[in-house]
């Protein structure tokens, strides 16, 4: 980090800079980066007039998000300073908060279990999640970085969250794990449906073998797409990348998954090329689906 100095609100670019990480190439000279950080704190004051937060405490909060040449955008101004004022402990901000953002928590929750009691639970484990300091360690909103916009980022965290709570119901209930068969529906014919019955252990394992052997990038993908029901955009907002990137990249990982389970599946068991043929077919069609039921007891989940 760079030497220290004494932050003032006039000063807000010598307290930026002071916490900028030395790997950010972010131009330093000139009034402008002062200009774009008062407009984000004042953005940031505007979105939530009744949280308090120093000055000095949100630029440094900025600085320390700052990758490559590029403050963290002006729409995201509101979201990092709210999720700052919680880091922070700033008076009101996490009452604030649950009246702005548990709405969406409860819906993404609602996703996995729209049972009242469920959604209940949830909701507490993800206000757990977010704010409660472990061993001295920051709480989970610090690592909000404004790459994407705070709602979708609490829905993905309340959907992991719910689907881990889902699971450790169901272990303590001595429930079978969401199964594939039970995951695809009625709807496929009597040949697939008879594969599914007999090979759904086999199927979820070779999902997460597959899954385990892929890239940690294509892992990724597949996660906050087919498993938290993140969007293109959202993701491409997340990765710093256009729409068009994302969405190659999440059609090879689709495909290396694919070829990865079915040749897992192939391995390990004695097909009939008849029922290589429709294992071939149940993979290309139900893996989509099937992974979130199968990454559920899967440590790449969370």
């Amino acid at each position: 980090m760079r030497n220290r100095c004494r932050v003032t609100e006039q000063g807000l670019r010598a307290a930026f800079l002071e916490h900028l990480p030395d790997t950010c190439t972010l131009d330093p000279a000139g009034a402008e980066l002062e200009a774009e950080l008062h407009a984000r704190l004042e953005a940031g004051r505007a979105a939530w007039p009744a949280v308090a937060l120093a000055p000095a405490a949100f630029v440094r909060h900025l600085a320390e998000r700052t990758v490559g040449a590029a403050l963290p955008g002006l729409d995201r101004a509101a979201d990092l300073y709210i999720a700052c004022a919680c880091t922070e402990g700033a008076p009101l901000a996490v009452d604030a908060f649950h009246k702005a953002f548990r709405g969406d928590i409860a819906g993404a929750v609602a996703r996995v279990d729209a049972s009242p009691a469920f959604i209940d639970d949830a909701v507490q484990a993800v206000s757990e999640r977010l704010f409660v300091r472990a061993d001295r360690a920051r709480p989970r909103i610090a690592d909000y970085a404004g790459r994407a916009s705070l709602r979708g980022w609490l829905s993905a965290v309340a959907k992991r969250t719910a689907l881990n709570l889902r699971r450790n119901k169901d272990d303590q209930g001595h429930e079978p794990v969401s199964s594939t068969a039970s995951a695809l529906g009625a709807s496929a014919g009597p040949e697939i449906a008879l594969l599914k019955a007999r090979y759904k252990v086999e199927f979820e394992a070779a999902i997460r073998a597959s899954m385990a052997s892929l890239p940690p990038r294509d892992r990724t993908l597949l996660l906050l797409h087919l498993v938290d029901g993140l969007t293109l955009p959202q993701i491409a907002a997340m990765q710093n990348v256009s729409r068009a990137t994302v969405t190659r990249w999440l059609a090879a990982a689709r495909d290396a998954l694919h070829d990865g389970t079915r040749r897992d599946l192939v391995g390990r068991l004695r097909l009939s090329p008849s029922e290589f043929e429709s294992i071939a077919a149940l993979v290309r069609s139900q893996v989509d689906v099937s992974l979130p039921g199968a990454v559920r007891g899967d440590g790449t989940a969370e």
